[in-house]
């Protein structure tokens, strides 16, 4: 219901047109493009490195085209990305990202996770898909072994969760109706197959991605503790998107999330690889980056 609520306040200030809601996706993805380079730099990749990563994050199409439509994936985007920098921050604490796994995470406590919690719960009532970023903060603090932290954390979400879809429904009476009626819509291959396809251009970075990632991701080993995190994200969203995908009338933005991870893990390797390796990567991104400029 968030999306509902702010898109009321832009249409109360700017009138009830289309473009106050394009306005406000706009917003939320200059923002996202922001906390994506924030992201990879408090990963301790390289500015260089971050900045092609956040070129090929912003520049595939489920991310562009759902930037400016009046739709809520660029709220759940914005907020989702905002808690893992928060979360991120909080992990930091005296240490670097970069140092024995032992001490990241050592400072680490429920109060400084609260910020990450209540935007994650924020994020959560914009779109469901934001729980794969919660799930994702869960898994890797039990890889802390923080696990009784992680419990505290998902917990506390849950209640969140559970309280406000009780109010909810009984405020609209039919809420719960909403957010389960698609568990009852059947399947369909066809219908992923035809997201898949959506790809389009961006089968290069796609096909870029999976040649340079097992390379940099191998060079990196145990050197960056934080590489779990984008990984478990990945694994989470591609298989949480491998369902959403395949349920008539979604769309290739339900692949947001692994596509964020996706750039994460590549700016993360590129710190590793030659600097060429870049130049690779920005022209794979070339195809969609030149569609982007027409499309402008």
């Amino acid at each position: 219901p968030l999306y509902a609520v702010i898109a009321a306040i832009f249409v109360f200030l700017f009138g009830p047109q289309l473009l106050a809601l394009r306005f406000f996706s706009m917003l939320c993805c200059l923002l996202s493009a922001f906390l994506v380079y924030r992201i990879f730099c408090l990963s301790e990749s390289k500015p260089s490195a971050a900045l092609v990563a956040t070129s090929f994050f912003m520049s595939f199409n489920a991310v562009f085209s759902w930037s400016y439509s009046a739709r809520p994936d660029m709220l759940v985007t914005f907020l989702s990305l905002l808690a893992i920098e928060r979360f991120l921050s909080a992990l930091t604490g005296k240490s670097t990202l970069s140092s024995d796994i032992k001490s990241v995470g050592a400072s680490l406590s429920f109060e400084k996770l609260f910020p990450v919690l209540m935007i994650s719960w924020l994020a959560i009532m914009s779109k469901q898909q934001a729980a794969v970023f919660v799930l994702a903060i869960f898994a890797y603090l039990c890889t802390l072994k923080k696990t009784k932290l992680a419990f505290q954390f998902i917990g506390a979400w849950l209640a969140l969760i559970a309280i406000s879809i009780i109010f909810m429904q009984l405020f609209t009476h039919g809420f719960v109706e909403h957010l389960t009626f698609l568990s009852s819509v059947r399947k369909n291959s066809t219908v992923l197959l035809g997201n898949i396809a959506s790809l389009g251009l961006d089968f290069a970075k796609v096909l870029s991605a999976f040649i340079i990632l097992p390379i940099g991701i191998f060079l990196l080993k145990n050197s960056k503790p934080i590489l779990k995190l984008p990984l478990i994200l990945f694994l989470i969203s591609i298989s949480v998107s491998y369902f959403s995908m395949s349920i008539p009338a979604s769309n290739i933005n339900h692949l947001i999330p692994a596509i964020f991870s996706l750039s994460w893990l590549m700016a993360l390797s590129l710190d590793r690889l030659p600097f060429w390796v870049s130049f690779l990567v920005v022209a794979a991104s070339c195809p969609t980056l030149l569609q982007i400029s027409e499309i402008a």
